[in-house]
């Protein structure tokens, strides 16, 4: 499970159910990664790619967003994210275990993504596929430390639109430029107020 495997997967199904037409590509998080690898990966075929709140594109700004969420969370709680994740990407475990390691994991660190606490109450998450997530999180962080991630941006033709908020604790200043530089067609809104899923905010801007 590469990210490669996953642009096939994302092409078969918009071969399938586009019939020839161009799509609007959107993608958040890890999907806003994902719409801009099968940009980079099949020019031409999508009409234009939405990304919001992108993940990482380098190592540097990888370590800042690290650094963001351990700052904003009280201390009892960064060590509690800390030991589950620790647990999480051990090989020990069943499946089923470790998924509820990861979502439990998620609900700790999620409270500071966001300016309001609550709002990824409103949003339901899923076990993972341990193998898939494991193994994706390797290529994810090899293709952003040997700067492929990034070089591969200059292959997009597409145009590329970008919503970040700037309580994102993904730092828009390690995104925006970045994706600017890179992407020939490329047009950003900073969203005032917002954190990394600026659909469940109350007030985004």
């Amino acid at each position: 499970f590469k990210i490669d495997d996953h642009v096939r997967d994302l092409d078969a199904l918009i071969r399938r159910y586009t019939r020839g037409r161009k799509p609007l590509l959107i993608g958040s998080s890890w999907g806003a990664i994902l719409a801009l690898c099968y940009a980079a990966a099949k020019p031409g075929r999508i009409a234009k790619a939405i990304v919001i709140g992108t993940g990482p594109l380098d190592k540097a700004c990888s370590e800042k967003f690290s650094a963001t969420i351990a700052a904003r969370l009280p201390y009892k709680e960064h060590l509690k994210a800390r030991a589950l994740k620790a647990r999480f990407f051990s090989a020990k475990g069943s499946a089923a275990r470790r998924g509820a390691l990861y979502l439990e994991w998620c609900s700790v660190i999620f409270r500071v993504y966001n300016k309001d606490p609550r709002s990824f109450d409103r949003l339901r998450l899923e076990l993972p596929h341990i193998k898939s997530t494991l193994e994706t999180d390797a290529d994810y962080e090899g293709r952003m430390a040997s700067g492929k991630l990034v070089r591969d941006l200059r292959r997009i033709k597409d145009p590329v639109v970008a919503f970040h908020g700037d309580y994102d604790p993904i730092p828009w200043e390690g995104i925006l430029p970045l994706l600017a530089k890179r992407v020939r067609n490329f047009r950003t809104r900073l969203l005032r107020g917002a954190g990394h899923v600026p659909w469940l905010e109350r007030d985004p801007g």
